[in-house]
């Protein structure tokens, strides 16, 4: 599941170039062979083309995250933006699709990437602050489930654990 996941990340990067960078697209895309999309380990899933990993560009990549960090706009014009951890995710799957293909990344990705991700952390905690993220990445548990455990500690008398949990 987690390789499935990282291959449909990437692939989200991938048509992500092809609609607004198609010079970078040809540059950085790549068709997969037969004998590559039926290798069980490379787990190409059912993606059909993978990225070049040397020479990769990090400028399109932080590129790409911004424009992922954006999930919807609020009734009052803010925009509502994803969590870190999100984002991180994508950065991720680049890291251990260049592994599985044997392609180092350039030290420049991980040098910019970095510093971005650095910052949006950052960007994110502030945000959080204004309430301009999605409740659910706002929240650790959704509050459903908070109260289905305050009502379980509760049933089982179990004191410290509701206390706690109010905390």
């Amino acid at each position: 599941k987690c390789r499935n996941d990282y291959r449909n990340r990437i692939n989200t990067y991938i048509q992500f170039l092809r609609d607004f960078y198609p010079g970078m697209y040809e540059r950085s895309v790549r068709s997969l062979t037969e004998e590559e999309r039926l290798d069980p380990k490379a787990n190409h899933y059912k993606n059909m083309y993978n990225l070049v990993y040397t020479g990769f560009n990090p400028s399109f990549f932080c590129a790409f995250l911004t424009h992922k960090s954006i999930r919807s706009t609020s009734a009052d014009g803010k925009n509502i933006i994803a969590s870190h951890a999100h984002l991180r995710k994508y950065d991720d799957a680049v890291k251990w699709g260049s592994s599985v293909s044997g392609q180092p990344l350039p030290r420049t990705y991980y040098e910019k990437v970095d510093a971005f991700l650095k910052a949006y952390r950052k960007k994110f905690a502030s945000a959080k602050k204004e309430g301009q993220v999605d409740e659910k990445e706002a929240d650790a548990i959704s509050s459903s489930l908070f109260r289905l455990i305050c009502q379980w500690a509760i049933d089982a008398g179990n004191v410290k654990l509701w206390t706690f949990g109010l905390m």
